[in-house]
């Protein structure tokens, strides 16, 4: 059973603070503690949530939104970021202790210590952006979609929502935990850049209409080249995603394995390929444009690749952990879901 919960809303979604009041009236009516993730950064909370226990930040917690970036990576011509700062790359180890280095939208180190459940009010990509952001917080995950189509949202606003609630208090669900995969970015053989992924690693062009080349290799060997419009690697989470939209296969979100699928691809041989979770997956960037091609992590943070740069694909030793009512299956959603198409 859970009594603590941490929302999140999307303030671009309508009706999504008359959700989140309704919910919060709900939980608390229950004896449980809610805490609201506001647009401008600050949180609103009930009085039952300010005995919460916020986290406790230090001169180390107030550092840790930054990575400090080695005279190495310096030297490398460093990669450059739509969204964020430079920083530089992480190790699983040390994700698994602590919040992902750098956030969108929440900053996981003002999520209460007893937080046990995140409620996400948007749509798929609320809920990723709170799984990068609090990666390594391992909360349990459930999403309401108040967007268009939602293959990780549990309901609809059309829906029950008490009905959610009631199983989370009454401890009416189970677990699910996904993959992630983890992208390393190599320059000249030096590591300029990591991050987390729990859909998809998208290698893409940049602005130009222009083919862009690959050579793909896993686990050392040489697999084949490409020449496309962008190559997917995705996770059976990200398989209904941009790898559906690119023609790749629908996989069951528990498996584990790594789906590559090249974006339009200018070969009649462009097909898919799975692989195994254990698989480790490098993309080589061919050409002569050193400011053609990007990689982007769930549509998010975007790194610009030089032609030479290599990005090493693998999975994550950090998962996401998803709520999943009994009532409601993978095939019943993707049943739901299809038909509305």
């Amino acid at each position: 059973m859970m009594r603590n919960f941490y929302l999140i809303k999307n303030p671009e979604k309508a009706g999504a603070d008359r959700v989140a009041r309704e919910i919060c009236r709900y939980i608390e009516s229950r004896g449980g503690t809610c805490m609201v993730r506001e647009k401008d950064g600050a949180e609103e909370t009930s009085q039952a949530s300010e005995r919460a226990g916020m986290w406790e930040t230090g001169q180390a917690s107030e550092s840790a939104g930054m990575w400090e970036t080695s005279r190495e990576s310096e030297q490398a011509g460093m990669w450059e970021t739509s969204q964020t700062s430079e920083t530089a790359p992480m190790s699983d180890h040390l994700s698994i202790c602590t919040p992902h280095p750098h956030f969108q939208y929440t900053d996981a180190h003002r999520v209460p210590l007893d937080t046990e459940c995140v409620i996400t009010l948007g749509g798929d990509g609320t809920m990723i952006q709170a799984a990068r952001d609090l990666a390594g917080r391992q909360i349990p995950m459930v999403g309401v979609n108040l967007g268009n189509l939602g293959y990780l949202t549990q309901i609809g606003r059309q829906e029950d929502v008490e009905g959610l609630l009631d199983a989370l208090l009454d401890g009416q669900y189970q677990l699910e935990r996904r993959m992630m995969l983890k992208g390393s970015i190599f320059r000249k053989e030096i590591l300029v850049k990591e991050d987390l992924a729990l859909n998809e690693v998208v290698i893409t062009r940049r602005e130009t209409l222009r083919v862009l080349k690959f050579r793909i290799y896993v686990n050392g060997e040489y697999l084949s080249q490409y020449r496309a419009d962008g190559m997917i690697a995705a996770t059976p989470t990200g398989s209904t995603a941009y790898n559906l939209s690119a023609g790749g296969p629908i996989v069951e979100p528990n498996a584990r394995m790594v789906i590559l699928t090249p974006i339009c691809p200018h070969d009649l041989n462009g097909r898919s390929i799975v692989l195994s979770a254990q698989d480790v997956v490098e993309i080589e960037v061919l050409g002569n444009d050193d400011a053609g091609q990007v990689a982007v992590f769930d549509g998010d943070q975007a790194v610009y690749m030089k032609v030479g740069d290599r990005i090493r694909i693998a999975r994550s030793d950090i998962e996401t952990i998803l709520v999943k009512l009994k009532n409601i299956s993978f095939l019943d959603n993707l049943r739901s879901k299809l038909a509305g198409i």
